[in-house]
């Protein structure tokens, strides 16, 4: 094999490593962004799931009225997310 049909060759194989190299780096892109949609999905669904929760936690229990003036009134403010204790009026 002379010389010339060597570099002939050896271009070649750059060429093609070249072209297979930019497609794997696409198809790796392209990857990236589906994980990153799938975090930021998942975590919306994530969100609203606790929040349909929170809701629901909070229609209960502010509905429950203190039938002693002894107990614990538990109220639960969904703008503060914390649970108020004061005595029963």
């Amino acid at each position: 094999m002379t010389q010339a049909a060597r570099d002939e060759r050896q271009l070649r194989v750059v060429q093609l490593y070249r072209q297979t190299a930019k497609k794997e780096h696409v198809g790796i892109l392209r990857r990236r962004q589906i994980i990153e949609d799938r975090k930021e999905e998942l975590e919306y669904m994530n969100t609203q799931r606790v929040s349909a929760f929170l809701t629901n936690v909070f229609a209960r229990f502010s509905a429950v009225p203190c039938s002693n003036r002894t107990e614990l009134c538990v109220v639960l403010r969904p703008t503060r997310h914390k649970i108020d204790h004061f005595p029963a009026p």
